[in-house]
């Protein structure tokens, strides 16, 4: 039976997704599309701790969040620091700020 949520995370890339760099533990990178958001800070409230990027459960496959990877998002390094599986094909990483390299 399907989903309405079914083809979900490809619409959500479509419309809001930009191209990251993926580079594991042995220097090889992937570029992958996600969802890259940034802390928002206003007068009342932090919306979101870190910066989080969403991506599609078959590209989350290939991302570690143990230490051993790291994304580029523009000319900023990060690291991603735990993986939620939202349960509809999409994954978010929380990243951790690197210094550039």
């Amino acid at each position: 039976m399907s989903s309405p949520f079914d083809g979900s995370p490809d619409a959500f890339i479509a419309a809001f997704g930009r191209t990251v760099t993926f580079v594991d533990a042995l220097g090889r990178t992937r570029e992958v599309q996600g969802i890259f958001r940034r802390p928002s800070v206003d007068d009342f409230e932090t919306t979101y701790r870190r910066s989080t990027l969403d991506v599609r459960d078959a590209d989350a496959e290939h991302m570690a969040d143990d230490g051993s990877c790291l994304i580029l998002v523009g000319d900023e390094w990060f690291e991603p620091k735990s993986a939620q599986p939202d349960g509809y094909g999409m994954t978010r990483f929380e990243l951790k700020l690197r210094s550039n390299a």
